[in-house]
């Protein structure tokens, strides 16, 4: 069903039609962008490991198929959106095919084992592809307008909380979890809210308590099993099996960066572990991935790209928070829903990426260029604009009505 479909390939030609074919006025800069310049740096030094790559075939295979997508995708959001509503449209995209997924994996999911939506998705794929939408669903039901929009939002939030618990994904749980906190520090997805009190932040933390335990207690023993296995890691594989598990692996290849600082070159991990005597076992940690394939230098911006977008993000969402006539306009309340949003994604995509090799993945370059659009949007005025526009218009009607 929806599982054979190549929705990312479908995505990104689309966007390159759009970008190649649509009216040229309404494309915008690229480099103004945030985030933009250490993007693309990132970008070029990835390349520039070919020339030294431990596993040269491997990572020209790499740029020249995986890598231009990903470079179309974030050129393409990049200039693509242009305001508020922009950034809309593509998060209830998003938000479309977080449904599909989960309607196919709840309805037609093997309950017996680890859920997958078919062809689509590795399990622990889906689990953090789903916590990454998480934070958009609930945004975007902040910002409905009707209840109708808001009640099947929630109750396809819910879904998604359900199918990430039967993935059985361990870094999907833990991402999850630290969604879940964020959230509870951050409460509320509507500028102007009253910040809540310390009893109504316990309520919510018991209510999110006692919402995971009750789906826990329903979801299959097997699953039970893999996700409370967090607790007895002493005993885990991934500790214990020292070729082949995780720990042994991230070993292997830091190791080999101490010797290799410049990297063993991009898409080059599995080899770098069979020279240090692995298996040839993928990174499953996208940050090592990221530092043992294209080196210290190039990690080191990875890990600013993380920094600097959540700072920014933050910046975003206070400096909105603090204007009084947010409430006349209805783009500030959606980049201020959506600066939330992102901040919670990108938590999620760090921790559910820590266990999974997902250095490079499209979704992550995708919440970059989200994450740029909405600060260029912030800073450009183009909020404060719209507010005036509704300023004027508000003040014309006053003007009619006493005339």
């Amino acid at each position: 069903m929806i599982g054979v479909l190549p929705l990312g390939d479908i995505t990104v030609l689309i966007l390159i039609v759009t970008l190649f074919t649509g009216p040229k006025h309404l494309l915008v800069p690229f480099y103004d962008t945030p985030l933009t310049k250490a993007v693309t740096a990132f970008g070029l030094l990835a390349i520039l490991s070919v020339a030294y790559s431990i596993w040269p075939v491997q990572s020209i295979r790499f740029v020249i198929s995986s890598g231009l997508l990903i470079a179309i995708l974030y050129v393409s959001l990049v200039k693509i959106i242009r305001a508020p509503r922009d950034v809309q449209f593509f998060f209830r995209l998003m938000i479309i095919g977080s449904a599909l997924f989960t309607f196919t994996g709840i309805v037609l999911g093997d309950w017996d084992g680890r859920i997958r939506v078919q062809s689509a998705f590795d399990t622990n794929d889906l689990a953090m592809f789903l916590v990454v939408i998480l934070p958009m669903t609930l945004s975007e039901r902040a910002l409905a307008k009707t209840r109708l929009h808001s009640m099947l939002l929630g109750i396809l939030t819910l879904g998604m909380i359900l199918l990430i618990i039967l993935t059985s994904s361990r870094g999907g749980f833990l991402a999850l979890v630290a969604v879940s906190c964020y959230l509870l520090l951050f409460p509320g997805f509507v500028a102007g809210r009253q910040q809540a009190s310390m009893r109504t932040k316990f309520a919510r933390l018991a209510a999110i308590v006692i919402l995971g335990t009750s789906i826990l207690l329903l979801a299959p023993s097997h699953t039970r099993e893999r996700i409370l296995g967090i607790t007895e890691l002493s005993e885990d594989y991934n500790v214990t099996y020292a070729r082949g598990g995780r720990l042994g692996i991230w070993s292997r290849g830091m190791e080999y960066l101490g010797s290799h600082p410049w990297g063993g070159g991009v898409a080059s991990y599995q080899r770098v572990d069979a020279v240090m005597g692995g298996q040839f076992k993928a990174p499953h940690n996208s940050f090592v991935q990221v530092f043992v394939e294209t080196g210290v230098i190039n990690g080191a911006i990875y890990l600013s790209l993380f920094f600097g977008s959540w700072l920014g993000l933050r910046r975003v969402a206070k400096s909105i928070s603090r204007q009084s006539v947010l409430h006349e306009s209805q783009d500030a309340q959606i980049v201020y829903a959506y600066s939330h949003a992102l901040a919670a994604s990108l938590i999620g995509f760090v921790v559910a990426g820590f266990f999974l090799s997902h250095g490079y993945s499209p979704m992550l370059f995708s919440l970059w260029a989200f994450v740029g659009v909405v600060i260029r949007l912030a800073r450009r005025n183009a909020i404060g604009e719209n507010i005036g526009e509704s300023q004027m218009s508000s003040r014309s009607v006053q003007l009619r009505r006493t005339s």
